[in-house]
């Protein structure tokens, strides 16, 4: 048998079957746009401060979402939170910087996705799964909760604490 072009490109009486196969391409503007959980401040009194370890000091406050948007779509994200100082021993729980200079450890702060902390977000800034972008290459995750606790025994010396959390937020 030869079977030249001219054979092969012959139609063919007896039709198997036939499939279409869609082939798609996402274009992006190349980088993600981010809105990032805001700045969160808390007011307490040092009487309030008085309270047991582990005891909560004031109200949770909700700090906003993550939005991502323009990002590769149905893509997996992670995520790292690192707080400037972690409570020894313990990376869900950040501690504040007074305006001395001196890190002061016992009162804390946590972080969470949850308003009752049953998950609570590690603060040294260990990667984990923020969630996977839609189609559009879009993901919204929160909001995020922050809550003041306290760490071991007394009152808190009154004056201005902060610290500074870093958010980085990737893929493969």
């Amino acid at each position: 048998l030869l079977l030249g072009a001219s054979a092969a490109s012959m139609a063919a009486t007896n039709t198997v079957g036939s499939h279409q196969q869609r082939v798609a391409l996402s274009v992006t503007s190349g980088t993600c746009n981010v809105t990032w959980p805001t700045d969160v401040s808390f007011t307490v009194s040092s009487a309030d401060t008085g309270v047991s370890h582990g005891a909560a000091i004031g109200n949770t406050q909700e700090a906003g979402s993550f939005v991502l948007t323009g990002c590769p779509a149905s893509t997996a994200m992670k995520f790292s939170v690192r707080a400037a100082n972690t409570a020894q021993g313990n990376p869900y729980q950040g501690v504040f910087t007074a305006a001395s200079g001196n890190t002061v450890s016992n009162i804390a702060y946590m972080l969470s996705s949850r308003e009752n902390f049953s998950v609570q977000w590690d603060l040294s800034g260990k990667e984990g799964n923020l969630g996977t972008t839609d189609t559009n290459g879009d993901l919204t995750v929160g909001p995020v909760y922050a809550k003041v606790i306290k760490r071991g025994g007394g009152t808190v010396t009154p004056g201005e604490l902060s610290s500074v959390v870093t958010y980085t937020i990737s893929y493969d």
